[in-house]
């Protein structure tokens, strides 16, 4: 029996596989910088004046909603991946 098809299919979907881990690795970085920028902008805010506050409020409230796109990406894509293993 000839496999080099089958040997070919399965060195890509590990080349798939691969590179999905390093898309997810990319992901949680990113959550984890935004996540240090917003406690040292909120703990920088104290010292700002008004218009500063407001543009680190404002700041803090982007990188937040970026986080949580960011793992709602990766909860909907790990709930779709259970799925399928089923």
């Amino acid at each position: 029996m000839d496999f080099t098809k089958l040997n070919t299919e399965f060195a890509n979907m590990q080349t798939t596989i691969v590179k999905y881990h390093n898309v997810v690795s990319k992901i949680e970085s990113k959550i984890k910088y935004n996540s240090k920028l917003i406690s040292k902008y909120e703990t920088k805010g104290k010292k700002l004046n008004n218009v500063e506050k407001e543009l680190s409020n404002l700041y803090i409230k982007l990188l937040k909603n970026e986080n949580d796109f960011l793992k709602t990406l990766i909860t909907e894509n790990t709930k779709s991946n259970n799925k399928l293993e089923r």
